[in-house]
Parts: structure tokens; C-alpha cells; sequence
């Protein structure tokens, strides 16, 4: 039986995926075109449906009787926002489900946590007061005031938004799925670091203990969120899209009743 992953493997193995630039573009690609482009054109069946049905229903009906014709002329109104809306909707999809490939199944939320909070416990060091703090050559700063912890992990997860923590600049794709786990991440490492400010009674945070504990269910929180923004994106898209649908039927029921 194979056993789990370490964070240390987890962390090799996105390692090993963003060298190989192409591939991991490549996994963020098919999971994020395809479904654009098949969803807008769902899209556009769905807009041309519902144009039917509202014309059968004689919610089209135009108040004008030399007009009647030109109401079919909304049938090219109905698709575009049909595809924009669905098609917009699938993006996001597209990118939580590159999210959880990457950032979940490949390791990148791993990546992104030691990247970070290495970062930021290297801003610290440059402070005579994180100085004070250092524990015996600790790998990270121990008993370090919040309010330095948390202007030190905002500064380090800027940087890793725009690839600056990176040897080299990634592929598209993966510059995507970085920026949404960059601020993602951000608000669960601060979750992270004033828990165990608190932990400590109120004194200084613990960057070992704060990593240990935000790899312990990172991978879990940050697919939570990648298939929440996917499920608000859809509902956000659907309703928009609804309304979209119903200002020809209102507008022309108002023209009827004038």
C-alpha cells in the first residue's frame, strides 16, 4: 500500500512540476480552455432555447402590429450573453479545478507556504528586534511580535504573487493558479499566525509552529475554497444571465400596457 505524501515529497514534487514549465502549463490549460469553450457554447444553445420558450410563451409579443417581425430580431441578443455569462463562469471553473490539480494533487499549496513564510522569515531577520528573537539557529524566528509576523508574510505573498520568489518566470497557466492561492494563502497564513498568537497567551508568534500547523490542512482549506468560488461563480453567472433574459420580456409588457 502506498503511504502519503509528506510535505516534503509534496513539496519535491511541485518542485519538479514547475521546472518542467510546459507541463505544468499543459495541466492548467486542459483543464481551463476546454471548458470555455464548451460552456460558451452551451452558452449560446441555452440563449436560443430561451428565446423559444419566451417566444411561445407570447412573452415576445410585440405591442406594435407593423413590428411583429423585428421582435425575432432579439434572437441575436439572447446567445451572447448566453456565452459571456456561461463562458465566464467556466473560466472559473476552469481555474479551480487547475487550482486543485496543481495546488492540491501537485503540491503547489505546499510550495507556497514554505516559499512564503521562508520569505518572511527572512524580512524578519533584517530587524535588530527579530534578531533578538532568533532560537539557537532555528530554521524559522521564534516569539516574534504579530504585528512584524504579519507586514512580513503581506510583503513575502506580494512577492510570490508576481513571481519574484520564483528562478524563473512560469507559464501563463501557472501564473493563474499562483495569483489565486496567492491571496488565498495570505488569509490563511494570517489565520495561521494569530492562532498561535493566541495559543501563546498573547505573546510572539512562532513561524515554526505556524508552518507546521498550516501545512497540517492547507491542501484541504485551499480546495474548499477553489470549489466555493466555482460554485459562486455559476450561481453569479446563472443569475446574470436570467436577468439578462428578462429585460426584452419586461420592456415589451410595459410597451404593451402603455
Amino acid at each position: 500500500m502506498a503511504t502519503p505524501a509528506t510535505p516534503a515529497s509534496r513539496l519535491q514534487q511541485a518542485q519538479a512540476m514547475l521546472a518542467a514549465g510546459a507541463r505544468a502549463a499543459g495541466g492548467a490549460a486542459v483543464r481551463i480552455v476546454p471548458r470555455v469553450l464548451g460552456w460558451g457554447a452551451l452558452g449560446v444553445l441555452l440563449g436560443v432555447v430561451v428565446f423559444a420558450a419566451e417566444m411561445a410563451a407570447g412573452l415576445l409579443r410585440s405591442p406594435w402590429p407593423d413590428w411583429r417581425l423585428a421582435v425575432w430580431l432579439l434572437l441575436l441578443a439572447y446567445p451572447g450573453p448566453g456565452a459571456l455569462r456561461i463562458g465566464h463562469a467556466a473560466q472559473w471553473r476552469g481555474i479551480g479545478r487547475a487550482v486543485i490539480h496543481l495546488g492540491v494533487e501537485q503540491g503547489f499549496v505546499v510550495h507556497a507556504l514554505d516559499a512564503i513564510l521562508r520569505r518572511a522569515d527572512a524580512l524578519l531577520r533584517r530587524s535588530a528586534a527579530a534578531d533578538r528573537a532568533l532560537d539557537g539557529g532555528a530554521a524559522f524566528l521564534r516569539d516574534v511580535p504579530l504585528d512584524r509576523v504579519e507586514a512580513a508574510l503581506k510583503e513575502a505573498v506580494g512577492e510570490y504573487a508576481r513571481g519574484g520568489l520564483e528562478p524563473a518566470a512560469a507559464p501563463p497557466g501557472v501564473r493563474t493558479v499562483r495569483r489565486f492561492l496567492a491571496g488565498r494563502v495570505e488569509r490563511y497564513l494570517l489565520h495561521a499566525v494569530r492562532a498561535d498568537r493566541d495559543a501563546s497567551g498573547g505573546g510572539g508568534v512562532s513561524l515554526e509552529r505556524a508552518y507546521q500547523a498550516a501545512l497540517q490542512a492547507a491542501e484541504t482549506w485551499v480546495r474548499d475554497a477553489a470549489e466555493s468560488k466555482m460554485r459562486a461563480a455559476t450561481l453569479v453567472a446563472l443569475l446574470l444571465f436570467a436577468l439578462a433574459c428578462a429585460v426584452a420580456p419586461v420592456a415589451l409588457a410595459v410597451a404593451r400596457r402603455g
